[in-house]
């Protein structure tokens, strides 16, 4: 990520939402950059120096698709607590390796397709 956050999770949920919507957020920039859309211009979000507006603004539609596979992802068991770590200040963090899952599980859900009104719609079909 280009600027800094403060993902300071406390519990594991929290700290696989932050990893999950620095995933999206990377899709968001990298498809606003390729279409030459300026990131900084935002029509929701503020627009501050620091802060990319537009691509917060894209990020909105979507973030469902992270909360569901995080969401699929501890009902189904795959991560433990053995994914995270804690530092100093009692952040929790992921761990290598979790991060690997935590992608893939990711990657699915973006690259699955939702049936509505009897028309399928995926990721590259809107992105």
């Amino acid at each position: 990520m280009h600027e800094s956050h403060q993902m300071n999770a406390t519990d594991p949920f929290n700290a696989m939402l932050n990893y999950g919507y620095a995933i999206l957020e990377s899709h968001c920039r990298k498809t606003l950059n390729s279409v030459g859309l300026e990131p900084t211009i935002g029509f929701l979000h503020e627009t501050r120096q620091t802060k990319h507006a537009l691509v917060y603004d894209l990020m909105e539609p979507y973030r469902w698709l992270v909360d569901t596979a995080i969401t699929s992802c501890i009902e189904n068991g795959i991560f433990s607590s053995t994914d995270f770590y804690r530092m100093d200040n009692y952040v929790l963090r992921l761990k290598a390796e979790a991060t690997h899952k935590l992608l893939n599980s990711v990657r699915i859900k973006f690259n699955s397709t939702i049936l509505y009104r009897n028309k399928l719609y995926g990721w590259d079909t809107v992105m």
